[in-house]
Order: C-alpha cells, then structure tokens, then sequence
C-alpha cells in the first residue's frame, strides 16, 4: 500500500481545485470520487465564472481533468467506503476494492442535505470530525478540522462557506490545498505564478 501526501474526498469541483493545487505544489495526491466532476458537468452552461464568458459544464470539467493530469494528481472514480486513522497518524482510505494511505485529508465532498448522492458526513463523523446539527463540517480560518490533518471544501461546508457557487469551491479547494502543504512540509505553500514558481511542472 502506497503511502501519498494527500488524499482528497470528493471529485467536485472543490476536490478537484484541491487536487490541482497540491499536484503543483509537488504533493503526492489522489482525488477519489464516485462521480467525477459532480453535477457540475451535466450543468448545459457556466456563465460566471470570472474570466470566462460561457462554457458547457462538461467542457470545464474536460479543461480540469487534463490539468490535473499535468499537475500529476491522479483522479480514481470509486465510492469511497471506509476511512480510519491509524497510530501513526496517518489514514487508510478504503475505496471498493483499493486501499490508500494518506498523511493528509481533504473532504469535499458535499452534504446530503443540498445533494443527497454526494455526502461525506458519514465518513467524517466515523473520523470525530466536527459537524454541525445538519451534518456540515466545522472549519477554522484555514479551512482546518478538529481533526489534525484534515481539512475541508466546498458543499460540506455550512454556508456561507458552501454557498454552491463554483468560485466559491474552487477558492476553498485551493486554500485548503496550501494548508495541506503547510501542514506536511512546515513552511508557506510556494506562490504559483509562472511555471519557473510551480515545483511540478
């Protein structure tokens, strides 16, 4: 069993962001989903998301997965069943017939309440991850847990942290993915400006 850095909970598009920024930051990560890109790829049209005028959902899903792969984060499409933490600190993910280990974990994996297909709350609770009444996760300023090394993003979150917006997502996926790097290695994740600043490409 293959120990990485990272292993993200949720191929949404905050699971992905996440996996895309520890990929560049040179993190050994894993995104597992049970569906890859969540709803979002069946939405017909994207309209505002900065910087871009329209684009299908599919399309960007497509656009994501291809910079994911270039980032060297691996995307596994299975359920994820179980996850535990062992006495060293780090955790075992069991998804259908795999078994990662982790030093880190993301959960951006929804809420059954807005999405009841796309939810993690079982897992988190299983973990002693602090929810709220409706089975959000509970994160500090830095996108944190109770629990050390795990992290949060997106639709799991209480709004108006989940606000079911796509930058809103993408942003959390993103600064969770530099806490994770702070967390493993020590210091400030490294600023992402121009390939010669990015450690995986």
């Amino acid at each position: 069993m293959k120990r990485h850095d990272l292993v993200v909970i949720g191929a949404g598009p905050a699971g992905l962001t996440a996996g895309l920024y520890a990929g560049l930051y040179g993190l050994q990560t894993r995104v597992i989903g049970k569906t890859i890109g969540g709803e979002l790829k069946l939405a017909p049209m994207i309209f505002d998301y900065p910087g871009i005028k329209a684009i299908k959902g599919s399309d960007w899903l497509d656009a994501m997965l291809a910079q994911l792969k270039d980032a060297g984060a691996e995307i596994i499409e299975k359920k994820i069943t179980a996850i535990s933490r062992n006495d060293q600190g780090s955790f075992k993910v069991n998804a259908q017939d795999e078994i990662f280990e982790a030093l880190s974990l993301i959960f951006a994996s929804g809420n059954k309440k807005r999405r009841p297909v796309y939810s993690g709350s079982d897992l988190a609770k299983s973990l002693g991850i602090k929810l709220t009444q409706e089975n959000f996760i509970v994160v500090d300023e830095k996108m944190r847990t109770n629990i050390p090394g795990i992290y949060a993003a997106g639709n799991c979150l209480e709004y108006p942290l989940g606000a079911e917006q796509l930058i809103d997502a993408a942003a959390q996926g993103a600064r969770a993915a530099a806490q994770v790097y702070e967390y493993l290695k020590g210091k400030k994740a490294p600023l992402l400006w121009g390939k010669a600043t990015i450690p995986n490409l």
